[in-house]
């Protein structure tokens, strides 16, 4: 069947407009207005030069003449100016360069005339911009610079930060503007090109042409930025002018490069070409440049380049310091000051009176030398004043030098033994290297505690080492206070969260291995905060430790570089009693950790050794070994991520790393072992003497076969601190809780001789 309405119809005049409409099984009869001049179609625009276009379109219909209505790009129609042609195409002059335009077309068709058709959008070329020049792109990039067709992606436009950490600028060169850079993220890769062409500049009116820009290398996968210099009239790649590979850290880096050519029209192609790091990623490789331009090369222009300033242990009273200044004018300079300010005092200004030619480099050591003494950083400004200097804002320069922390000599306590026996010297330093002569010798132990086991009077000498490290309890805080906010100098939030807010972790009262608080990790109140070590420790010897209560599951993780989310070192997890560490996403070791007899949450300590001359790391869970594995990767921090589902608690968070070139005491301390001959009694009297546990914490037993009738305990300046006499016991139990970390004397005596035996208290 058919229903009424199934089909309907319609009649549309010339202009578009319906005339007549109706169902199929309507007759009807309308008038309209039947076009007699239509609009014109296909239009475009070619041969663009600065300033004109030849236009052209195909004519609706056999009309000769037509209206061109023309302006900037964008314009509303009835606004722009209108010129009547009678030839196609058309050669439209009068136009500005390096300027984008539309124009629409009309056709005149007698005394009737079309609608108009378009817009059609073109650009003028630009001119050759006249030296001297600089791009800053914080105008965007500029219609006079174009992007290579044939490569395989662009440079991109950017102001601050680049969106991935551990690479790029944070800003441009001046502060708060744009700059050019390659992002190397995904979906790039290794080898990848990016190739942008520069304005033509015209250097006639230059007599020493030079370019300056600058670029920003900084990441670990960062390939190779070049330029090259063009005869923008021939079209011919003259030379590779600059071409650097790998990072430069993260700061601007000026160029000035002379330009030796008889071209009076140049352009550059700036290029970047796409590495991967050690881990096969190209992300960490952002290329920038900035402030691209040519002008004319100073006559007088010194730079300063460098400065050189000591660090190290036991710096004295009279370090050297050098300055290295360039000369990157055009004529030799020999008559200039150089000056150095330590720590933002009353700078020494030398004079100096060498011959520097062009491309040159000066490397001046000051005659007045500098206070180093005192252990700490030194901040000290250079510069350079000539009085004729072209270009004096590259005259100045900071840099830094560091007397590292050198620790005092330690104290020290030998102990006296029977020959045969076992005896303990100790060092009160935070870590001690044991030696067999005052100066020189052979190493012959490490730690503050040493066994050693002499057959005649030995003397050992203690060496203190600096030790680098932290400690938290959390117990200065209050319930509530987000550690990143407290404490800004250890603790970081992952990147892209706020302090005290995303990724910031809460101190909490709700658990506690020690004292009243912990730190509380929780995953869907997404805390993740960052535990700095301050530094890439690579060498040496490395310590991490905590106590840990795991409510549901928990994860951490070292990262390898100071730039946090740069790479990781290890991942570990904490699963139903388990632990699985991962290094590249395989597992290295497992251990188990303390739960209740349920799986419940309790209390347990973990800690990590590394030795880096072996790379081997071992993990201990309240003391006991879980295992060993290698793993050369620096660490840099501890990333306290709360996982998926996690929820975990930490106290007493500890690091220490003993780096291999780790400051020493400038003397040692003697510790001597007196061995006896206890073939008398007295040996009898003590043969199955036992001290337990020892090193402890002022917690010990005594007992020994024969009655003993007196003990005294005395610190090592001795200071009786216990004292139990007129008993005769087999076995005495020692509570001493509140002693001090330390080596002290125990004094035990029975009917039939005496003998002094150490303790240590940790």
């Amino acid at each position: 069947g058919s229903w009424p309405g199934e089909i309907s119809w319609e009649i549309l005049d010339g202009g578009g407009a319906i005339i007549a409409a109706g169902v199929v099984n309507v007759d009807t009869s309308v008038t309209g207005n039947c076009p007699a001049c239509l609009p014109p179609t296909a239009l475009t625009a070619s041969n663009t030069t600065t300033n004109s276009a030849d236009l052209a379109w195909t004519a609706g219909g056999t009309e000769t003449q037509w209206n061109i209505q023309y302006g900037a790009a964008g314009f509303a129609p009835g606004t722009g100016t209108i010129v009547n042609v009678s030839t196609n195409p058309y050669t439209l002059t009068g136009l500005t360069a390096a300027t984008s335009y539309d124009y629409w077309v009309q056709a005149v068709c007698g005394s009737d005339s079309s609608s108009y058709a378009g817009p059609f959008t073109f650009g003028t070329s630009c001119n050759a911009s006249l030296a001297p020049t600089n791009e800053n792109f914080d105008a965007g990039f500029s219609v006079c610079w174009s992007q290579d067709g044939n490569d395989d992606f662009d440079w991109s436009v950017d102001a601050l930060g680049t969106p991935s950490g551990g690479t790029g600028p944070s800003d441009d060169f001046t502060g708060g503007g744009n700059y050019m850079y390659t992002e190397a993220s995904l979906p790039r890769a290794h080898g990848d090109v990016a190739t942008m062409y520069s304005e033509v500049i015209d250097i006639s009116g230059l007599t020493n042409p030079e370019l300056r820009f600058l670029n920003h290398m900084y990441g670990t996968a960062i390939g190779t930025l070049s330029v090259d210099l063009w005869d923008a009239s021939t079209g011919t790649n003259l030379a590779t002018v600059f071409t650097h590979s790998g990072d430069r850290g993260d700061v601007w880096n000026e160029e000035l490069i002379m330009l030796s050519t008889t071209a009076t029209n140049v352009q550059f192609s700036i290029t970047a070409v796409l590495d991967t790091n050690a881990a096969g990623q190209a992300w960490p490789g952002d290329i920038a440049i900035d402030e691209f331009g040519v002008r004319e090369a100073a006559a007088n222009d010194i730079a300063v380049v460098a400065g050189a300033v000591p660090s190290g242990c036991d710096l004295t009273s009279a370090e050297n310091i050098e300055i290295w200044v360039v000369n990157q004018g055009l004529v030799a300079e020999n008559q200039f000051d150089v000056s150095y300010a330590v720590n933002g005092g009353t700078p020494v200004v030398e004079s100096n009176t060498l011959t520097v030619n062009p491309g040159d480099t000066l490397k001046y050591i000051f005659a007045a030398t500098a206070d180093m003494s005192a252990d700490g950083m030194y901040n000290v400004d250079f510069a350079a004043i000539l009085a004729t200097d072209n270009d004096p804002a590259d005259n100045a320069l900071s840099s830094d030098g560091e007397n590292y922390y050198t620790p005092m000599a330690p104290m020290t306590d030998g102990d006296t033994i029977c020959n045969g026996d076992t005896a303990m010297v100790y060092s009160d330093a935070d870590y001690t290297y044991w030696y067999d002569a005052a100066t020189g010798g052979n190493l012959v132990g490490e730690g503050d505690l040493l066994d050693v086991s002499p057959s005649a009077t030995t003397s050992y000498y203690a060496e203190a080492v600096a030790v680098e490290g932290y400690f938290e309890d959390f117990d200065s805080y209050n319930d509530g206070d987000f550690i990143v906010v407290v404490d800004p100098d250890n603790w970081a939030v992952w990147p892209g969260g706020t302090p005290g807010g995303l990724y910031d972790a809460p101190v909490s009262s709700a658990q506690a291995s020690s004292g009243s608080n912990s730190l509380w990790l929780n995953n869907a109140s997404t805390h993740d905060p960052v535990l700095e070590f301050g530094e890439a420790f690579s060498t040496g010897k490395f310590y991490y430790g905590m106590d840990m209560y795991i409510v549901t599951s928990a994860y951490f993780n070292f990262q390898e570089d100071v730039n946090i989310g740069t790479a990781w070192n290890m991942s570990v997890f904490f699963t139903g009693g388990v632990i699985d560490i991962q290094v590249d996403g395989a597992s290295v070791l497992t251990g188990a950790y303390s739960t209740t007899p349920t799986g419940g949450p309790v209390w347990f300590n973990i800690e990590f050794d590394c030795d880096f001359a072996s790379g081997v790391w071992e993990v201990f869970v309240n003391g006991n070994s879980q295992g060993t594995f290698v793993n050369p990767d620096p660490v840099a921090s501890c990333n306290l991520y709360a996982n998926t589902g996690d929820d975990y608690y930490i106290d007493n968070v500890e690091w220490g790393a003993l780096k291999a070139d780790a400051c020493t005491s400038a003397s040692r301390t003697e510790a001597v072992v007196t061995v006896e001959d206890c073939s008398n009694i007295n040996e009898l009297s003590f043969k199955d003497l036992s001290i337990y546990p020892n090193p402890n914490n002022g917690q010990f037993t005594i007992t020994n076969s024969q009655e003993m009738t007196e003990v005294i305990i005395t610190d090592l300046q001795g200071k009786v601190i216990y004292n139990n006499t007129n008993i005769n016991l087999n076995k005495v139990n020692v509570e001493l809780s509140e002693l001090e970390r330390g080596m002290y004397m125990i004094n035990i005596k029975t009917v039939d001789g005496r003998i002094t035996k150490t303790i240590t208290v940790q």
